[in-house]
């Protein structure tokens, strides 16, 4: 093998070293921040998909695709807010 077909590999190779260093040496502070931020965008792809369903179900209006991003992101805040809201009517 010649080196320039190496050079991708011995890359791939460094990245995984520092990557490892990096999370050996700051695993306690970005474990939690890491954490925090998948369940962030974990809540946001399901209020984007909750409120593009409450939108699919009411409005037949021809639409962009950012247009119902946007408006189906509002909706499934909205959505989300008052399941919150009835949280102590359940008794939860």
């Amino acid at each position: 093998m010649t080196a320039a077909a190496l050079a991708p590999v011995y890359a791939a190779a460094m990245l995984a070293l520092a990557a490892h260093l990096a999370w050996s040496h700051f695993a306690l502070i970005l474990g939690p921040g890491l954490l925090a931020s998948a369940l962030l965008g974990l809540t946001a792809l399901t209020v984007v998909g909750v409120g593009r369903l409450v939108l699919k179900a009411f409005v037949r209006a021809h639409l962009s695709e950012s247009e119902r991003t946007l408006i189906g992101a509002t909706l499934g805040l909205g959505v989300l807010s008052q399941l919150l809201f009835l949280l102590p009517r359940c008794g939860a």
